[in-house]
């Protein structure tokens, strides 16, 4: 055993004494380790974070990255905050971990070879096959969670508003994206009626080339007080 002299315990607290005990114990030849003797706890959940019980949670690592279980415990989100998705468009069947969440929407593809519904505009936002990058979108922000099943979504409570502007190779045109973000917006947009469900935040999880008219759109969004998020 080693006791501290005098001198070394005056100025030196518990903690210091036992720094200094490991470091003079590691550094005799014949001593094969030396640590603290540390004092654990039974494991216990912690109060700071929340964490939902969807079966694939587990699995969105991504989401303990960006700390969401103790953003989780401030707040899930609100139903009052409503969120366009400018994308690929919605499930075109009753999804259980979406549906709960969906607002009504609009489809903004002109083309109908690349919209798969043989029209264009219209007022069915679904995806038509192919691309499934809009439900995906759509997912990882709202899908109702904390119900045992499927994936959990960045805010649980958030209301979406799918808007379609990629068809089904997911690819769109800047007349269209444009168009869909305006109506998005509640702004008016000619040969589409008004959006019933004006969104707070606008997510468009797409790129391409600088477009004027895309600028313009975003410019008047954000004009209108929209928060315009972009991949």
């Amino acid at each position: 055993s080693i006791a501290p002299s005098g001198r070394a315990s005056a100025g030196l607290n518990g903690r210091s004494l036992t720094r200094r005990a490991v470091d003079l114990l590691s550094s005799i030849s014949y001593v094969r380790y030396a640590e603290p003797d540390y004092i654990v706890h039974v494991c216990q959940a912690d109060p700071n974070k929340l964490e939902p019980n969807d079966a694939l949670y587990a699995s969105q690592w991504h989401y303990r990255l960006i700390n969401l279980p103790y953003a989780w415990k401030i707040t899930t989100g609100s139903t009052t905050i409503k969120v366009a998705v400018v994308d690929s468009g919605g499930p075109p069947v009753a999804h259980p971990d979406l549906s709960p969440n969906l607002l009504p929407g609009y489809d903004f593809v002109t083309d109908p070879a690349s919209s798969g519904d043989g029209d264009g505009w219209d007022a069915n936002p679904s995806n038509e096959g192919g691309s499934q990058h809009g439900v995906h979108v759509a997912g990882t922000i709202g899908a109702f969670s904390n119900n045992k099943e499927g994936v959990a979504g960045v805010a649980w409570d958030v209301r979406i508003v799918p808007v379609r502007v990629m068809g089904k190779k997911g690819t769109g045109t800047v007349s269209d994206i444009a168009a869909g973000i305006l109506w998005a917006a509640g702004l008016p947009v000619t040969g589409a009626p008004a959006n019933p469900n004006p969104a707070n935040i606008i997510n468009m999880s797409l790129g391409g080339p600088d477009s004027q008219a895309e600028h313009d759109a975003i410019t008047a969004a954000s004009g209108a007080g929209k928060i315009l998020v972009a991949a």
